[in-house]
């Protein structure tokens, strides 16, 4: 229906813009007219790209993060450990949320309503899906599952210590995403745990 760069531009006017108080056909408006799209397309461009409202809108954005993800990886990336491979995604995509420019407490208090728990956690599964994927990570087996809900905790944790942070170009944000790589150190304890739930 649309050119996809012209669908990213207006998603992240959308996200940008996000608002518990607006509506989303009423974002959407404002998106199209800043972009010089027809009033008339606004219900057609809604339902073709965003029938979920703005549950699509966020994971529409989360493909985009994916996609500036994927451009840092490079020869010297592939080079690293895994472990420093994840602390150096965590931290490049927290990153790109503060380069965006976004109201991410309004939207982060918004992801954390009761209602919208369940839609969250697979959001925040995806995200350390795709961080384990860019890692190299290969793994078929529980440890699929178990690895990704631990990095989805870290990655959390990290997101909410992020929020606080007031140091220099976030360097406090960046140890602290170390120091919890290095705690799973004791990843095969919880991982057994967690093992034991599934079989219980």
């Amino acid at each position: 229906m649309y050119k996809k760069e012209l669908k990213d531009k207006i998603n992240l006017e959308l996200i940008r813009n996000f608002s518990e108080n607006i509506k989303i056909n009423d974002l959407i408006k404002k998106a199209l007219q800043k972009f010089k799209i027809s009033e008339v397309n606004e219900e057609r461009f809604l339902s073709y790209h965003f029938p979920d409202g703005i549950y699509d809108v966020i994971n529409s954005f989360n493909d985009i993060l994916n996609k500036q993800m994927q451009k840092s990886i490079d020869r010297d990336f592939e080079r690293l450990r895994v472990s420093e491979k994840i602390s150096f995604l965590l931290f490049f995509r927290i990153n790109l949320l503060e380069s965006y420019n976004l109201n991410n407490r309004n939207l982060i208090l918004f992801l954390l309503r009761p209602q919208n728990i369940y839609f969250s956690n697979k959001l925040a599964f995806k995200i350390a899906d795709e961080i384990w994927y860019r890692a190299g990570d290969k793994s078929l087996d529980f440890n699929y599952y178990s690895k990704r809900v631990i990095l989805m905790n870290i990655y959390i944790f990290s997101l909410f210590f992020w929020l606080q942070d007031k140091s220099n170009e976030k360097l406090k944000t960046k140890e602290f995403i170390l120091k919890q790589i290095k705690n799973t150190s004791k990843i095969g304890t919880i991982k057994s745990k967690i093992k034991q739930l599934f079989q219980f």
